[in-house]
């Protein structure tokens, strides 16, 4: 399943107590049972921010800029996120906030409002922001606005369509997508403030005080079709596996592309990525957009680099498994490319169930 529809289905606040707080990285760093590997862990992940690659590939990606998160903007995160889980829903979430963090929380505000607006020409347009490593996707903001969209999306379909699992679950993604553009700083703070992948990305940043450089990524928000992103996995600077990043859903486009859109993608790999790479980590997940044009042919075709994620079992490995699979993915002869060759059966009962309440019952 999509990993944004995992996150959202999860997007509540709740309650947290201290030994939480001074734990709260023991899940995602479960098998990693000694120092060294758990220093190792966090140590990849870092290697992977976004400043680490953005500045290498700035001309095959999307435009971004971004500004510092200094440390008392990081404590801050970590102060207020368990906090939130005490108050009531209806509460305004500033109220948790000092006079003196209050005006730490306008100044960044106005910050990103500063670069958010050289974004915005019209009305139209919007931006996508992040942390360094990740984005606030698992906020409750995020799931407020998500009916609506999927509604609006369920409501463009024929009846026909409207009862396709298939073409629900693309809604689905759809609406995870659009949930996430933002045109103003405070929208950015609420989201980021509410999310749990914000705290723990700010638990570790300051675990590692030592490379600390986190930042406020703001990125041109560019609508990229759910079944045209793509998952790389290179191992050893060698592109050696694809996988279709949106795997529960199928599409009869990207089936009759497939072997055009492996060749234009390992093209592009080689022959715009990998040579900018050279001083990057060996071994990295990097994810690619693929864009058609409006008569579903690959004329004016292009491609671009999303973000590059660890090469770690963390990651989501798509349509390949880590537990059984790992060795096709650090094939150093073979490539394996795999998309969803067809509409699953009982789609929606592979969604969690705060996910099959938005799918229209028959």
């Amino acid at each position: 399943m999509s990993d944004f529809l995992k996150e959202l289905s999860n997007a509540k606040l709740r309650r947290v107590n201290r030994d939480e707080i001074k734990d709260f990285s023991d899940p995602i760093l479960a098998g990693f049972i000694t120092k060294d590997s758990i220093d190792a862990y966090q140590s990849n992940v870092l290697d992977c921010n976004f400043e680490n690659w953005y500045e290498k590939l700035k001309d095959v990606t999307f435009r971004s800029e971004y500004f510092p998160i200094d440390k008392e903007h990081a404590e801050l995160f970590i102060k207020i996120y368990p906090k939130l889980g005490l108050i009531n829903e209806k509460s305004d979430w500033k109220s948790l906030f000092t006079i003196e963090e209050l005006n730490i929380l306008k100044e960044l505000e106005t910050k990103l409002d500063f670069i958010i607006n050289k974004f915005i020409r019209k009305p139209s347009d919007y931006v996508f922001v992040k942390t360094s490593s990740r984005s606030a996707k698992d906020s409750p903001l995020a799931s407020k606005i998500f009916k609506e969209i999927y509604d609006n999306y369920l409501n463009e379909l024929n009846e026909y369509e409207k009862n396709s699992e298939n073409e629900q679950v693309c809604c689905l993604l759809k609406a995870s997508f659009d949930c996430l553009k933002v045109n103003k700083g405070s929208q950015v703070l609420e989201m980021f403030f509410k999310s749990e992948r914000i705290y723990q990305d700010m638990l570790l940043a300051l675990e590692k005080i030592n490379r600390f450089n986190e930042n406020f990524i703001i990125r041109e928000f560019v609508q990229i079709d759910i079944d045209m992103e793509f998952r790389g996995f290179v191992f050893n600077r060698r592109l050696t596996a694809l996988s279709q990043y949106n795997y529960l859903i199928y599409s009869k486009r990207l089936n009759e592309h497939k072997d055009q859109i492996e060749c234009e993608l390992k093209n592009f790999f080689y022959n715009q990525v990998m040579h900018k790479l050279e001083n990057f980590i060996e071994n990295y997940i990097i994810d690619f957009a693929v864009f058609f044009n409006g008569h579903n042919k690959l004329l004016n075709f292009k491609c671009s680099v999303i973000e590059i994620n660890p090469f770690l079992e963390t990651t989501d490995s798509a349509l390949f498994s880590w537990e059984h699979e790992k060795h096709i993915l650090q094939s150093r002869d073979g490539f394996s490319f795999r998309i969803t060759g067809r509409s699953k059966p009982g789609i929606k009962s592979m969604l969690p169930q705060d996910l099959r309440s938005y799918i229209h019952s028959k």
